[in-house]
């Protein structure tokens, strides 16, 4: 098939437009890389001779029959200039006849790195006759290189010079390639890359020298003139470069050590491999051994080991060293070491499904589609193989994994283009697999560039650089060990990511290591899981923007000691320095939260610190159960640092809250605490106590108790409410700082500002504490409660010392059955100065006692009507104010006792009769018509001495036929509207003192 460009590129060739050529060259080769003739052309315009030989593989890759190839080969290194292709309309020059150094067979293979160059050795184990021979070229690859990286410096270093075809003889142990100190075979097996061992020469025939290759960059060196241009000369004279042998001193010198890059210690140990060798190896079957005296020697030694390996049949890869460090050695040397090759089938092309037990031996391979180790297969890769990955493509294992590398010639594992993201990386699915990387490298991988999945394999002397995203991934149950060298190196993410999911392992654990931990996810902690995080690890969270927050739920165990879990873009020295490389400044919010769940009883936080976290709750939320909580700093929150709710029982040591956005508090969420358990809150904090913010109501239910200990602030939301039915035991001390506070959120007299806006009195109401059916075990004593009302609902507590502070209406409420216990109870900026007695009846005898003093008596207000029902008995002590709003009356259907005595009167009268004190904190005068008065039914009781009855609209109804008793004493009616209202007929007995009335009323009934 005709190609125009070509013929035009050879043209210019020929014409000595080499630059032109070889820009055309390139650009055929991109458009299609399986152009034999084009790469054959592009050799013959560069001047490096390892780029030629790269050409020249290239094309015995798509042809392994390509003669111009193989022949172009043999002059490179024989050190002859390249021949010109036959094919390609240019006569060739010939070249001296030379003894026929390299055979079809040797020529046509590549990557026979492990393989000895002259007759098969002698037979090692009894397995190596059934393994079945490499074939003698490479399969055709699926797709050609990039060119420029075929062309490139450092590109395919692992790969020999040549390619072979002889059939591969029998493997050998590995124990030279897996050496700790240069991991190159010794000089029993030179490399093919740089010594072709000559046939043997049949006795009393002349021997030809073996000429040792020398490395082309020194023939470069060696002259002025470019090695195309020498050759080109050469060519152009007819003449063949003569070849100088390489010295003892030269052969010898050291090769340059290993650079501390694992890129350069790849590319190093690829040039020890090919590095000239000083001596020619001896040959068991070569004739010219019988006249060696150091073969001699040998000979005896070589029989007693095949003796020996046929007696024994070793199969395992023994590493050097090994009795002496037997007890040290690594588990990654000891299991590649342990392997049994006879179990193994050997291969030089690799991708798709295996199919056997495999053994990879050379030195590079391109994959062009997923390569996948099935379940109950393996793979053993040999030390300095390269395996180069298309994209798209990945190394998937369900079986086992042996990537056993040595020091100077490590396992690779690249992409084909050289980028971030050339190819996936590899994915290990193999819980019960014991898959080894010892002394690899793996580049340009996606976004996980080793990915586990319930996976632990062992890894010892990796290096994962340049990958799309992250290095590592696991699932969070089984985190690899990164304590045996694993560097990562230019990652975006230089930490393992821990993906969200469910643990459920019952006793996972996460070790410290200098590789961060980076959450991607919500992680669930299972019921009967344990994740032990231990000191020292650190733990960051990466929320990308989509799904739930990343954070750690627990419902099973958590025991976390002196670790510290913060935002990815928390970069501070004390957490890992930089571990994305995009980081930017760390927000409050940046992740979710640490939960814990009811069924979460033993779980621990201890000597750990929290950052950055809260974004759609606390940094710390405990929604059940009693976790412990022991030198816990938690900062920079979103929200609050830590909430609880209500019936949780965590136990709090030594908090830290700082600069948190919500407030440095402790909020509880509303519920209800059931059974017979006891809560206790106690102080939070040092000299600044942490307050407690509740939302929404707590409900102390019937048989539970709340214990509220001495220094204990607790603020409510506007929702907020504490509601007894059981027990509360709010007990404080004497000193200010010991009272116990229950008020506002908003309020920044106690527990300093923790909303950071300053709110008006009157909007830092909340639901107030009410008390339903308690008895004296209730007690509240040394407290201060503000801007809201204690509620007593049919409640008899004990309320000692009790401030009730700036409430809108009364700081005590009740309704007509309480019968609270006080004691030094005071009022002070409320609504009203008093107790507010709530509309409802009164259905069992009840009694009203004076509060307080006659100086500072605690009146109370009728809010509404009061009933006391038939059979029921309301009992009024000496003394006792009641004041009633414009609504109040009483309703005595059953029995009333008010019976005072001259001095101490029992009083009803308006809420704005100021006369026995300023009730309602307002200066209105009171009149007729201030509230309805007291309505005595048909069938009640009523004793009534030394009352009085004042401002009321009709001060005494009758609704029956007889007059209250009214003893010795009297009952005076005065200020109101109409002092007295009968329904029959009867006389107004003279202990009525009817005064100062609107109405006049002289008799019964009444007009």
């Amino acid at each position: 098939m005709e190609n125009p460009a070509l013929d035009t590129a050879i043209m210019n060739i020929r014409l000595g437009a080499y630059d032109e050529a070889r820009r055309s060259l390139l650009q055929l080769v991109r458009q299609n890389p399986n152009d034999e003739l084009a790469w054959l052309w592009l050799a013959q315009v560069l001047d490096d001779p390892r780029r030629q030989t790269d050409c020249l593989r290239q094309v015995l890759r798509i042809n392994p029959n390509n003669q111009d190839a193989v022949i172009g080969l043999e002059a490179l290194r024989a050190g002859w200039p390249l021949p010109e292709p036959r094919s390609g309309g240019i006569a060739t020059v010939e070249e001296p006849e030379e003894p026929e150094l390299f055979t079809p067979e040797i020529t046509s293979g590549w990557g026979a790195v492990f393989e000895e160059p002259a007759a098969p050795a002698p037979k090692t184990s009894p397995f190596l006759d059934e393994l079945t021979p490499l074939p003698t070229t490479s399969p055709l690859l699926e797709a050609a290189p990039p060119v420029e990286e075929l062309l490139s410096p450092t590109a395919f270093t692992r790969a020999e010079k040549t390619p072979s075809a002889a059939p591969t003889p029998p493997l050998e142990s590995i124990e030279d390639l897996l050496s700790p100190t240069t991991g190159a075979r010794p000089s029993k097996m030179p490399s093919p890359a740089t010594e072709i061992a000559p046939p043997v020469t049949p006795m009393g025939m002349k021997e030809t020298a073996l000429i040792p290759e020398e490395e082309p960059t020194a023939q470069i060196g060696a002259t002025s003139e470019s090695f195309l241009q020498r050759a080109r000369r050469l060519r152009s004279q007819g003449l063949s470069t003569p070849v100088t042998p390489a010295t003892s001193e030269a052969a010898a010198t050291p090769q340059p050590p290993l650079t501390s890059t694992p890129a350069e210690a790849t590319a190093e140990a690829a040039v020890e491999l090919r590095a000239p060798l000083a001596t020619r190896k001896f040959r068991l079957f070569d004739g010219r051994v019988f006249f060696s005296i150091l073969g001699l020697l040998e000979l005896p030694l070589l029989l007693a080991l095949a003796w020996v390996l046929w007696r024994g049949g070793i199969t395992s890869l023994p590493l050097p060293g090994a009795l002496k460090t037997s007890q040290a050695e690594r588990p990654t040397l000891r299991a590649c070491r342990n392997l049994n090759l006879a179990e193994f089938t050997r291969v030089e092309a690799l991708g798709g499904d295996l199919t056997a037990d495999t053994v990879f031996t050379a030195t590079q391979v391109v994959i062009t589609r997923t390569l996948v180790i099935p379940e109950g297969y393996r793979l053993l890769i040999y030390p300095g193989a390269t395996l180069v990955f298309s994209t798209g493509t990945s190394l998937e294992v369900y079986g086992d994994l042996y990537a056993c590398g040595s020091e100077a010639a490590p396992v690779v594992f690249t992409a084909w283009d050289k980028q971030p993201g050339g190819w996936e990386g590899i994915r290990l699915y193999n819980p019960t697999g014991t898959s080894i990387l010892s002394y690899a490298r793996i580049a340009y991988a996606g976004e996980r560039a080793l990915y586990l999945f319930d996976s632990a394999p062992i890894l010892s002397n990796v290096t994962i650089a340049n990958s799309a995203l992250f290095a590592l991934s696991f699932d969070g149950s089984i985190p690899p060990d990164l304590s045996q060298n694993v560097n990562l190196a230019d990652n975006p993410i230089n930490g393992i990511e821990v993906r969200g999911g469910t643990l459920r392992s019952p006793n996972t654990v996460w070790p410290a290591s200098n590789i961060v931990y980076v959450v991607t996810g919500p992680l669930w902690v299972d019921e009967e899981a344990t994740l032990d995080i231990k000191p020292g690890a650190i733990v960051k969270f990466w929320f990308r923007g989509k799904g739930q927050p990343p954070g750690i739920w627990v419902r099973g165990l958590l025991k976390a000691n002196g670790a510290h879990f913060t935002s990815i873009h928390d970069s501070r020295d004390e957490v890992g320095g930089v571990t994305y490389r995009e980081a930017i400044d760390p927000q409050p919010g940046d992740w979710g939260s640490i939960t814990f769940y009811e069924s979460s009883q033993k779980s621990y936080l201890r000597d750990v610190t929290v950052h950055y976290g809260g974004r759609t709750g606390a940094a710390v939320l405990i929604r059940g159960g009693a976790p412990e909580l022991t030198q816990v700093t938690i900062a920079n929150s979103a929200g609050y640092p830590l909430s609880a709710d209500a019936n949780a029982s965590p136990v709090f040591n030594t908090l830290t809250l700082t600069g948190n956005r919500a407030a440095d508090a402790l909020e509880i969420y509303g519920a209800t605490l059931t059974g017979k358990g006891e809560w206790t809150w106690g102080k939070l904090g040092g000299d600044t106590p942490i307050v407690r913010v509740v939302r929404d109501t707590i409900t102390v239910g019937p048989q539970a108790k709340l214990t509220l200990q001495p220094g204990v602030v607790v603020k409510f939301t506007e929702t907020g409410k504490l509601v007894v039915q059981g027990i509360l035991s709010a007990i404080g001390g004497n000193a200010p700082e010991e009272k116990i506070v229950l008020t506002s959120v908003h309020d920044d007299e106690y527990g300093g500002d923790i909303d950071g806006v300053t709110t008006p009195q009157d909007l830092r109401t909340w639901g107030g504490v009410t008390l339903e059916g308690v008895d004296n075990t209730t007690d509240i004593q040394n407290a201060i409660v503000r801007y809201a009302p204690i509620t007593l609902v049919d409640a008899a507590p004990r309320l000692y010392t009790v401030q009730l502070y700036t409430t809108a209406g009364a700081g005590l409420r009740m309704t007509p059955t309480s019968s609270p216990n006080l004691r030094v109870v005071q009022f002070e900026g409320n609504g009203l100065k008093g107790i507010t007695v709530l509309t409802g009846t009164i259905e069992t005898d009840q009694t009203w006692a004076r509060l307080g003093g006659l100086a500072d008596q605690i009146v109370r207000v009728l809010e509404g009507e009061i009933t006391v029902k038939p059979g029921a008995v309301l009992s009024i002590d000496v003394g006792t104010v009641i004041k009633a709003a414009p609504a109040g009356k009483l309703t005595v259907l059953g029995h009333l006792r008010a019976v005072g005595r001259s001095d101490q009167l029992v009083v009803f009268t308006s809420l704005n009769d100021d006369l026995l004190g300023n009730t309602n904190n307002r200066m209105l005068n009171p009149g007729p018509n201030d509230w309805r008065g007291i309505d005595i039914g048909p069938e009640a009781n009523v004793l009534m001495e030394n009352v009085g009855i004042y401002y009321a609209q009709v001060g005494l109804t009758l609704r029956g036929k007889t007059m209250p008793n009214t003893g010795e004493g009297r009952i005076h009616i005065a200020h109101s509207h109409q002092p007295l209202a009968c329904t029959a007929k009867m006389q107004i007995p003279p202990a009525f003192l009817l005064e100062d009335n609107e109405v006049a009323v002289t008799r019964c009934p009444s007009p």
